[in-house]
């Protein structure tokens, strides 16, 4: 069995950048011309319109119903959509929980806590999983970040973990 740190990196996934500039397509570049077969994008729902070329796939962390639509209308790549189960979702999650039933994005990551959410005790979370997950179509992939099987008993099956993966910050970035 191989170890993941002798494995080669052959996906990246990007956070907090701009991708509208120089320096993003020279980044795709440099990565395909390394090997990296798949690029990941996160974005907000903002970022969304003017997406560059280049990305294989999105995740998006949406707020409202309004970003759920304004990200589906770009579905032309792999789309992630990322539901924080804190207050602020809960407070919206009937229009939310009815637009990501509409939209059937490619996957759906519920994740919990997530800063700078305001976070909810780990019972109430899952009230809101129960929630939100009891309007989506069954052909929807959806998984659980966060929250543990003895805490969302009803979902043991959709408990995600990350895979282990290298960082790299931007004042390393060459």
């Amino acid at each position: 069995r191989a170890n993941p740190r002798t494995r080669p990196v052959n996906a990246l996934v990007l956070s907090a950048f701009d991708p509208t500039t120089t320096d993003f397509k020279r980044i795709i570049h440099s990565a395909r011309q390394s090997g990296i077969a798949r690029i990941t994008g996160h974005l907000t729902p903002q970022q969304v319109d003017g997406v560059a070329h280049g990305l294989d796939a999105i995740a998006v962390r949406v707020r409202t119903a309004a970003d759920v639509r304004r990200v589906i209308l770009h579905h032309d790549r792999h789309t992630t959509v990322v539901v924080l189960l804190d207050r602020d979702t809960e407070q919206r999650a009937g229009p939310l929980a009815s637009a990501l039933a509409q939209s059937a994005p490619d996957r759906i990551v519920f994740t919990w806590p997530f800063p700078p959410a305001e976070p909810l005790f780990a019972a109430r979370a899952t009230r809101l999983l129960d929630r939100l997950v009891s309007q989506l179509p069954p052909h929807v992939e959806w998984g659980l970040k966060g929250l543990t099987a003895c805490q969302a008993p009803l979902h043991r099956d959709r408990v995600w973990r990350t895979s282990n993966r290298f960082y790299v910050d931007s004042d390393h970035q060459g």
